[in-house]
């Protein structure tokens, strides 16, 4: 093998661990300690090391040293651990200097938990994480995992050195990956002559003219997929306890029944009027008694202004419960089910109403004639 360079000479030190093969590794396992001393020489001195990391190498004959097995990361004076994962393509850039290079970073299976050091206890080695020394994360996965981090130090018991840990480029190969982080670290860029994109090349803007209609395409169908979500999103309000959302929530409900109905006036005896139904709805923490106001409501409704329509009480009871912990509750009390059956009323919960929605989807004239038949309470 070539003579090792001396790495004290040098202001960054770049070290792609994705480049070292098993028989390389096997062949300077006992001179990484050696390579680690000057990498802690340039780390007192105020300069950086920054590693391409792949996963961790070990004596392939299972030797150990001193307590402890041998790893592909001995050159550094402190261990970070690495664990392999499923392949994700979620790339988050966390420190913007990187992003040039991890924009190289499509792919990953690699994630750097936490960074420990060795010491001896009772005679044997054991790893230790000290405070002193933390993770800052470079770039991370949707979990929020790192995929590259830099190591900090206490700068009370440690010099002003950098560290950072690496995710491997996947589209590029490790020279150009190399080539652009040391643009990086010397502030350069570089920048091809700008004729290059003037020149023809043949059936590329063909290729082009159809990405940008499937762009334009996707943007449609996009946008409508987008409307259709919020309408169906609003459905929901109809256990809000808020007023306006619930009876927009619920006239919705009712149209897709069968339903047409208007919000009345602020102050009308109900909240819905349609040819077909008067809507009076309600939301309650418990259930429904002949105290409550909007049974009066209802009752004032019918001597003064009833005509042919069937009248409905809608309640939301239990209004903070999940609607499946309501299931099974006293909703409306023997009274008030006995008034409303004598009056011909049809009384639901939201929880009944939400059931009849979705049977309307697949039935709607039976969701319907269920509302216009039942005098008392509705259940499913």
């Amino acid at each position: 093998m070539a003579p090792w360079p001396n790495i004290e000479e040098f202001d960054l030190v770049i070290i792609a661990q994705n480049t070292l093969l098993q028989k390389g590794y096997d062949q300077i396992i006992d001179k990484l300690k050696a390579v680690g001393s000057q990498i802690r020489t340039l780390f007192k001195t105020g300069r950086s090391v920054w590693c391409i990391i792949d996963k961790k190498l070990v004596p392939s004959n299972n030797r150990w040293v001193q307590g402890y097995e041998p790893t592909s990361y001995d050159w550094l004076f402190v261990c970070p651990k690495i664990n392999e994962v499923l392949e994700g393509a979620t790339v988050t850039v966390v420190d913007k200097s990187f992003a040039p290079y991890l924009q190289k970073v499509k792919r990953w299976t690699l994630e750097v938990e936490s960074v420990y050091t060795w010491r001896v206890v009772e005679g044997s080695m054991e790893p230790s994480w000290p405070d002193e020394i933390v993770l800052e994360p470079i770039a991370v996965n949707k979990s929020k995992k790192m995929l590259g981090a830099r190591i900090l130090f206490d700068p009370e018991k440690y010099e002003s050195g950098v560290i950072c840990l690496l995710p491997k480029p996947t589209e590029c190969d490790v020279h150009e990956a190399i080539e652009t982080l040391i643009d990086i670290a010397t502030g350069e860029e570089r920048v091809e002559p700008e004729w290059m994109g003037r020149l023809e090349i043949p059936g590329l803007s063909e290729i082009v003219k159809k990405i940008d209609q499937l762009k334009l395409d996707y943007d449609k169908q996009k946008s409508s997929l987008d409307a259709q979500r919020q309408s169906l999103e609003e459905y929901r309000d109809i256990f809000s306890v808020h007023e306006a959302p619930q009876i927009k929530a619920i006239k919705s409900a009712l149209r897709d029944i069968g339903f047409e109905t208007e919000r009345t006036v602020p102050g009308f005896q109900v909240d819905l009027r349609g040819p077909q139904l008067a809507v009076e709805i309600t939301s309650i923490t418990g259930k429904v008694d002949s105290t409550s106001p909007k049974m009066f409501q209802l009752m004032q409704f019918l001597e003064k202004s009833h005509k042919k329509e069937k009248v409905v009480l809608i309640a939301n009871t239990f209004k903070r419960d999940l609607p499946a912990n309501r299931v099974g509750r006293l909703d409306f009390t023997s009274q008030v089910v006995g008034f409303l059956q004598a009056n011909e009323v049809c009384a639901m919960t939201c929880v009944t109403l939400f059931g009849l929605w979705k049977l309307a989807r697949k039935d709607q004239q039976k969701a319907k004639e269920l509302i216009l038949k039942t005098n008392g309470e509705l259940k499913l």
